[in-house]
């Protein structure tokens, strides 16, 4: 099989220590394949008529000496010049010593102790890692923080275990600004309500709520009046926008040094954007209210920007991805966080 580079089923196995570090086994030099290279992964191949469960459970007593119970993970596919196979990835804990590990000596000279970003900057410098593990070692890291994710209600996350997959840094991270950067138990947007409500009334004359029910109708107060006829021309529609968001957010909003250091802490070589349903000067006021205006720079599409289109519309976030220079292609390498998941189920 590895002499015609077959294609086959193997097991990878997780041996996880009370500090997240990773068992790393050191191959003997006896194997055929990649001898006295690091292996994070304990495991082998899938024997004919065997499950991946048994094969897990096998491998591992008989490598390491453990008896464990195994948590299913993900299966992948991985190939390269000397591998060709579905491998499917188990977690277990031991909280022993690594003295007490009795290690199969046809097949382990060694284990170790490493972190995952120890393992992959050690193969990154050279040290000898099989390739087969060290992508499985990436893909557990990206599940962990997938798990992380879907463990919350809040977050719609779609993961396929079944045929997993590493996925390429975001293009581009969009964040509502409203109730989504920031919560200050939505005092500014009544004021913004206020203000729509005041001018819908004193402006164009309708009636007390009708303003709101626009709003509920079609996404936007704004959209409504131009739905209803109430607004029309460029310069009515820039009054409009310009008299209600003039609500004075600095009384509100204070700088907040965690959401700092929160957006410092994301990768900077992936833009980042303000995406709005209100105006640029609101969103920069926003902003620098909350101390973070240049972290995003002039990096604020707002409803001018999406043809005053609303977010309950994709047509919003086509324009949105346009401007961010992020083609049609690769909308699945676009991160989005809005307080609405009506918002969020549209942009999917």
């Amino acid at each position: 099989m590895r002499l015609l580079n077959l294609c086959h089923r193997a097991t990878y196995i997780f041996v996880v220590l009370p500090n997240d570090d990773l068992l790393v086994q050191k191959r003997s030099n006896l194997k055929d394949y990649r001898p006295g290279y690091y292996d994070p992964t304990p495991g082998g191949v899938v024997g004919y008529g065997e499950t991946y469960g048994v094969n897990a459970e096998r491998e591992l007593r008989e490598e390491m000496g453990l008896s464990a119970d195994l948590e299913g993970m993900f299966r992948f596919y991985y190939k390269d010049e000397g591998v060709d196979c579905w491998g499917a990835a188990y977690l277990t804990r031991y909280d022993g010593e690594i003295d007490d590990l009795e290690l199969q000596e046809e097949e382990v000279s060694g284990v170790e102790a490493m972190s995952v970003d120890e393992i992959l900057e050690r193969e990154e410098n050279g040290d000898k890692f099989t390739k087969d593990s060290t992508h499985a070692v990436r893909l557990y890291k990206q599940w962990k923080e997938d798990h992380k994710i879907s463990s919350s209600s809040k977050i719609i996350r779609n993961v396929d275990t079944a045929s997993y997959t590493l996925r390429s840094a975001p293009k581009a991270v969009f964040f509502d600004c409203d109730d989504c950067l920031y919560f200050d138990g939505w005092k500014v947007a009544q004021r913004l309500t206020d203000k729509i409500e005041e001018w819908c009334v004193e402006k164009k004359g309708l009636k007390p709520g009708e303003a709101y029910s626009l709003y509920k109708q079609w996404g936007t107060a704004l959209l409504g009046l131009i739905k209803g006829g109430h607004l029309s021309t460029p310069s009515e529609i820039d009054s409009y926008l310009s008299d209600v968001h003039d609500v004075g957010v600095s009384n509100s909003l204070k700088p907040d040094i965690k959401l700092r250091e929160l957006l410092l802490s994301l990768d900077p070589a992936i833009p980042k954007y303000v995406f709005t349903a209100s105006v640029k000067s609101h969103a920069k006021a926003c902003l620098e209210a909350l101390g973070v205006a240049d972290i995003f720079g002039d990096n604020i599409i707002d409803t001018k920007v999406c043809g005053l289109q609303t977010k309950h519309s994709k047509e919003s976030f086509e324009k949105a991805m346009e401007y961010a220079g992020v083609g049609k292609e690769d909308v699945g390498g676009c991160v989005f966080f809005d307080d609405s998941v009506k918002n969020i189920r549209t942009a999917k």
